[in-house]
């Protein structure tokens, strides 16, 4: 849910909010904030759009590898 703004009128929707199960594993897990979910999925957006749609260079590099730690699961 955090590609979408409906934790803005609905902060409880449910799947993707506060905490839950991983799909493949069923372990638990807390989802992150929405806020922070935004800025992370919009950084590797622009730089991917910057670098690869808008041939500009300095932006791959941030795609090389993992900026926000144990907060997400990277993987090239």
């Amino acid at each position: 849910m955090t590609f979408t703004g409906i934790d803005q009128y609905n902060p409880t929707y449910g799947n993707g909010f506060g905490s839950g199960v991983r799909v493949t594993n069923g372990e638990p897990l807390t989802y992150l904030d929405a806020d922070e979910s935004h800025t992370i999925i919009n950084a590797y957006a622009l730089s991917f759009l910057n670098t690869y749609v808008r041939r500009l260079d300095g932006y791959a590099g941030f795609l090389l590898e993992n900026q926000y730690g144990d907060m997400i699961i990277y993987r090239r």
